[in-house]
């Protein structure tokens, strides 16, 4: 409807995807919600922006961070596969997919038009990906991350 292009594109591909994010945002908010801290905040008198602000948004953050490094491979084949059909970026603009799309007719004698962005593509989604896996293994609670360690939590007793 709105035509080929940058705008477009980070539009068609946001509409599709925000609704996991927002599923994640609601469920942490909610889990953070019934934590003893919020609770203390509530006795102390602290308003619920307040408590918004400082505690839900901060702890749910870090999760829905690594989320996004982990969607970030897919949005990316996906824009690259929407320019390769032209749907994207158009000629003045510079996207992988188009370039995948005009070295398709010189595949034969030079199959590198073709192979240098597909791995453009696949590299980078790759390692945005495994930036995302370790901020996924960060975002954990300390508690299972301590729990999984040889020996357990540190300070705990042998005896005990």
């Amino acid at each position: 409807i709105l035509g080929p292009g940058y705008g477009t594109l980070i539009l068609a591909l946001t509409l599709v995807g925000w609704t996991p994010f927002a599923r994640m945002m609601r469920g942490q908010a909610m889990e953070i919600n019934t934590r003893d801290y919020i609770r203390a905040a509530e006795v102390l008198g602290c308003r619920m922006p307040f408590t918004i602000f400082r505690h839900i948004i901060p702890n749910a953050v870090r999760p829905v961070t690594a989320m996004a490094f982990l969607r970030f491979g897919d949005k990316l084949i996906a824009a690259g596969a929407l320019s390769f059909l032209g749907l994207g970026v158009q000629p003045p603009g510079s996207d992988w997919g188009a370039m995948l799309a005009d070295g398709r007719a010189y595949m034969e004698r030079h199959p590198l038009l073709v192979l240098a962005p597909g791995l453009a593509i696949f590299i980078t989604a790759l390692s945005v990906t495994v930036i995302g896996q370790r901020l996924e293994i960060v975002a954990r609670p300390r508690r299972r991350r301590l729990a999984s360690l040889p020996g357990g939590p540190p300070g705990r007793d042998a005896r005990a």
